[in-house]
């Protein structure tokens, strides 16, 4: 019975703070965001909770594959994975208060900046623990790209003081 407790963890824990998120996110939809001038590439809103529950499980199952093949748990030979994994969730979690809740597009804008470097180095630190934890987190990577030039857009299209 005990293998199964990190099995539904991972996943279930980062899928509580993605909810979390979604919280807050829901309550600027129809009010500040609507108003925002899109970019050109901006998708619609529907597109945002399947993907990120989808990358949510695929976070956590990540870290339960490496949790799994590293023999120690959370070994000190494998802390610079453990330590980016962590970062980078914080970081994702951060994001959207600021984004949203503040509306800080601009800090927003270096805080995803920072959670691209820190999921790059996860891929790379959790692929030396099992390739497929590395893998998991790719897709992840690409959306997170893709969402840092949404909120530079963003940002670029909406701030007030244009040049």
């Amino acid at each position: 019975m005990s293998e199964w407790i990190p099995l539904i963890f991972f996943p279930v824990c980062v899928l509580i703070f993605g909810m979390v998120g979604g919280l807050i996110t829901s309550k600027k939809i129809p009010t500040w965001y609507k108003y925002l001038v899109k970019p050109k590439y901006n998708p619609p809103n529907w597109i945002f909770a399947p993907v990120w529950t989808t990358l949510y499980l695929m976070i956590g199952f990540s870290g339960y594959f490496a949790y799994v093949q590293d023999d120690t748990g959370f070994s000190t030979e494998k802390k610079e994975g453990w330590i980016c994994y962590f970062i980078q969730l914080i970081l994702n979690f951060l994001w959207t208060p600021l984004f949203f809740g503040l509306n800080w597009m601009f800090v927003a804008g270096i805080e995803i900046m920072i959670m691209d470097i820190f999921i790059i180095l996860n891929i790379i630190f959790f692929s030396e623990i099992s390739l497929l934890s590395g893998l998991l987190l790719v897709p992840y990577f690409m959306w997170v790209s893709f969402a840092t030039y949404l909120n530079w857009a963003l940002w670029h299209h909406n701030r007030k003081e244009k040049r």
